[in-house]
């Protein structure tokens, strides 16, 4: 058996709960993502130079481990490359290694290229990443503008924003439910109108005959 269960008050100690139980909690209830509604929303904006901003707020890890800002973080972008471009991304990390165990936000260099791609998102067993945007530093660049950062929030592959317990109900089930019972009524129905509506015509026949033998 490995049925997970929670909370009942312990008695002599015989029931303990960790962090991770805690977090289990949560998991499932909502998707991962940024509160859509939740001061700054986690948004990066240009802040002069080669600085951004990003602004308050508060998300969640798949694993249902949370982070929140309360305070506005400037990040320094490295300087820019004289020949080739590239493209840098911020990052809620859920990092859950041993010495670590935390969240933070961190910045993630891209590699310069002619066609520079995004540096990859990391998620496996210990560390999940959500990607709040992505910046283009374009060679020789010295100030950043907001022209050069997409917000990938919204992106659910990227990150996403939460939605509650019921994002969308799955009626699938309930619809076959529903249309097999019509089809049942239906045909009942179509029967029933076949046999009164012979019967009628039959009357009708009956009627006209003795109308016309009077």
């Amino acid at each position: 058996m490995a049925l997970i269960t929670g909370y009942y008050n312990s008695l002599n100690g015989d029931r303990k709960y960790n962090a991770e139980t805690m977090s289990k909690y949560f998991t499932g209830l909502f998707t991962r993502g940024v509160l859509q509604n939740y001061n700054g929303k986690f948004v990066v904006t240009a802040n002069g130079g080669m600085k951004i901003n990003v602004k308050t707020g508060k998300a969640f890890f798949s694993d249902g481990k949370w982070i929140e800002n309360t305070a506005d973080i400037i990040l320094t972008l490295d300087p820019s490359d004289v020949i080739l471009n590239r493209i840098d991304r911020v990052v809620l990390r859920n990092d859950k290694n041993e010495g670590v165990r935390n969240a933070n936000v961190f910045l993630k260099k891209g590699t310069p290229g002619t066609n520079p791609v995004a540096p990859a998102l990391q998620n496996d067993t210990y560390i999940e990443e959500l990607c709040l945007c992505e910046i283009r530093i374009n060679k020789l660049a010295e100030n950043i503008t907001q022209a050069n950062i997409t917000n990938t929030i919204p992106n659910t592959s990227l990150c996403g924003y939460v939605t509650g317990l019921i994002d969308q109900v799955d009626i699938s089930d309930l619809y076959i439910q529903y249309e097999t019972a019509y089809k049942e009524f239906y045909d009942k129905s179509n029967e029933e109108f076949e046999d009164w509506f012979q019967n009628i015509k039959e009357n009708l026949s009956t009627s006209t005959l003795l109308r016309q033998y009077t």
